[in-house]
């Protein structure tokens, strides 16, 4: 079992590095402790990524801003791992993990991956054709442009069903899955 490390309250939240890089909490929240709180401050521009993984039981992800009022939520079912990707301005946050109910307590391992002023790139799906296409962002210039296809996934008939950072590398990856037979895929970014 994860000891405490998270805050229980805003007031008490754990402060984090904010100068960017990968960081990883392993920690756990139930009946009597049914919230962890998280903070830190930007001074500029940054990309934030949120996983929250290796649930005993469902949970919920959020982003909050500096008075405490959500910003995005991720709340998928049972322990399906929840993910946040957003760009933020310059400020204070909180990330918040609950239990979710019925079962309010469940162990969790939080990834967060702070980049400042990054370039979050855009990902362009064909749903006719299946093609792939990635716009690499890069501040001051033009996008370039590569078709993407992922070699296990190339019938039109896959959908992304999730983007997280399913391998702890810091890179958001994408969760394929196909509908009708409901087999899954991880393109691994």
């Amino acid at each position: 079992m994860p000891g405490e490390t998270a805050g229980t309250t805003l007031s008490t939240a754990l402060g984090l590095n904010a100068t960017g890089g990968v960081q990883s909490f392993r920690d756990r929240v139930d009946p009597l402790n049914p919230n962890d709180y998280y903070r830190f401050s930007l001074d500029s521009g940054a990309s934030l990524s949120l996983s929250l993984q290796s649930l005993s039981s469902d949970a919920t992800l959020q982003l909050l801003d500096g008075r405490g009022t959500v910003l995005q939520t991720s709340a998928n079912p049972d322990t399906v791992a929840d993910a946040i990707a957003t760009t933020l301005n310059p400020g204070t946050y909180y990330i918040r993990v609950s239990a979710a109910l019925p079962t309010p307590s469940t162990d969790y391992s939080l990834t967060v991956n702070l980049q400042a002023n990054a370039n979050f790139d855009l990902f362009w799906r064909d749903t006719a054709t299946g093609t792939n296409t990635q716009w690499q962002m890069a501040a001051g210039s033009s996008p370039t442009t590569q078709t993407a296809a992922p070699v296990r996934f190339v019938d039109a008939s896959w959908q992304m069903a999730a983007v997280a950072d399913f391998n702890r590398d810091g890179t958001l990856d994408i969760l394929w899955r196909q509908p009708t037979s409901g087999a899954n895929g991880i393109w691994y970014m």
